[in-house]
Formats: C-alpha cells, sequence, structure tokens
C-alpha cells in the first residue's frame, strides 16, 4: 500500500512505513488508491519560499505597466516594488520549473525580478520539466504553433521566442535582470 505525504499533490512511491516518514516528510496514513509505485509526474512537485536572486529569468524583458487581472486596476512595477517592501508576498505563488540542469527558471518573471529589488524572498511553485500540463496551462502557454504538453516544454518556448538570441545564449533563462519597458527605470 502507498502512502501519500502532508502534502496531498505530492504521492510518493516508496516510503518506509515502518519509520512512518518518507523524506523525512511525515506520513498522514491515508493510503492512495492504487497498487502499484506511482511514477506519474505531479504538476506541482512543491510550494516553497525561496530566494528570488536563486530563480533564473525566461524573458529578457518585462512590462512596466500592469493590469491586475481580477480587478482590472492599473498599476505599474513600482507599485509592485514598494507594495512588496511593505507588505512582503501578497498573492499566489508563481510558477517556476526546475531545469534539467537543477536550477530553477520562473515561468511569471515579473514578480520574481520585484521581489529581488524589495529584498524579499518569493514565494513559488516548483514544477518538474517533465510534468504534464493542464488544459488550461496548455492553453495559456501556446505561442504561435508551439503546444506544449509539459512545464518544460512551456518554460523552454518562452525562453526560445524571446528576442536578441536569449535562447541561444541563456538555453535554461538568465541570472540577471530582464529589461523594463514602457516605464520607469
Amino acid at each position: 500500500v502507498l502512502y501519500c505525504t502532508a502534502n496531498p499533490t505530492a504521492c510518493i512511491g516508496a516510503v518506509d512505513v515502518a519509520a512512518g516518514t518518507a523524506a523525512g516528510v511525515p506520513l498522514t496514513g491515508v493510503p492512495v488508491p492504487h497498487a502499484v509505485p506511482n511514477t506519474t509526474p505531479i504538476s506541482v512537485t512543491s510550494t516553497n519560499t525561496i530566494a528570488a536572486s536563486e530563480i533564473r529569468f525566461s524573458q529578457n524583458s518585462i512590462s512596466f505597466g500592469k493590469i491586475e487581472s481580477t480587478t482590472k486596476q492599473a498599476y505599474t512595477y513600482d507599485d509592485l516594488v514598494a507594495s512588496m517592501r511593505t507588505n512582503g508576498w501578497k498573492g499566489d505563488p508563481v510558477d517556476v520549473v526546475r531545469m534539467p540542469d537543477g536550477r530553477l527558471t520562473s515561468i511569471d518573471n515579473t514578480r520574481i525580478m520585484a521581489a529581488r529589488e524589495a529584498g524579499i524572498d518569493a514565494q513559488v511553485n516548483v514544477r518538474s520539466f517533465d510534468a504534464p500540463l493542464t488544459a488550461d496551462e496548455i492553453g495559456r502557454f501556446t505561442k504561435g504553433g508551439q503546444v506544449p504538453s509539459t512545464w518544460g516544454d512551456a518554460v523552454m518556448i518562452r525562453i526560445n521566442s524571446q528576442s536578441g538570441r536569449f535562447g541561444v545564449k541563456y538555453p535554461y533563462g538568465a541570472d540577471q535582470l530582464p529589461r523594463l519597458t514602457g516605464g520607469s527605470k
């Protein structure tokens, strides 16, 4: 019988049931409803707080002016940095992908850049490179005729669609800050 860790989205196949842990994580004791090891990649590996400076960028530029998706309220990159300095990280975690070299690259670049400038850690959903996308995520990341099926495909499409040979220079994303376009700085 397989068991889940305390994070039900992170079910695992090999656990030390006698020790009551899986890689040091306490088990919930809730059996997983299958009898063979679960080797299917899961979309969210984990949600973590990570130093923003440890996360690479998948884009070479970001826009200064923004529109909040739910309220449709306009704000600027500077507003976001000021808010982060005052209030810390607010809102949902951003998606980052664990690349084949083991490092993290962001799909959502603006808040990572703002967190770096504000001097705060980032809240991130760490995605496996080979983890499948949902139908909604496929729609979100499809660009032109390029239709991703995994988080790795999605981040590679974003990296390789940047101008200035960005994908050639930085095949797994760049450490330096993206250019801020359309406003301050």
